[in-house]
């Protein structure tokens, strides 16, 4: 598993990440990042699931705190 990226922008804090979105797989997870990215909010992704069993655990979505309710809108309201 790889650390959440600790540094934050050159002019601001560093980032609290948050989860918005927790998948049973990978691909939905990184549709999630895809969308929010696309939309300008950065996310990371954390996998929670096993090594040696990748389709046991959950794969989260995180964004910065401040864009938790940027993010969760988004992903509530499908695109036209």
């Amino acid at each position: 598993m790889h650390p959440l990226p600790r540094t934050g922008r050159p002019d601001g804090p560093a980032p609290v990440w948050t989860v918005v979105h927790a998948a049973a797989q990978r691909s939905e997870a990184e549709l999630v990042l895809g969308r929010l990215e696309a939309e300008g909010i950065p996310a990371v992704l954390l996998d929670r699931s096993p090594s040696a069993y990748p389709m046991m655990g959950e794969v989260c979505v995180l964004v910065d705190r401040t864009r938790v309710l940027e993010a969760l809108h988004l992903l509530q309201n499908p695109a036209p």
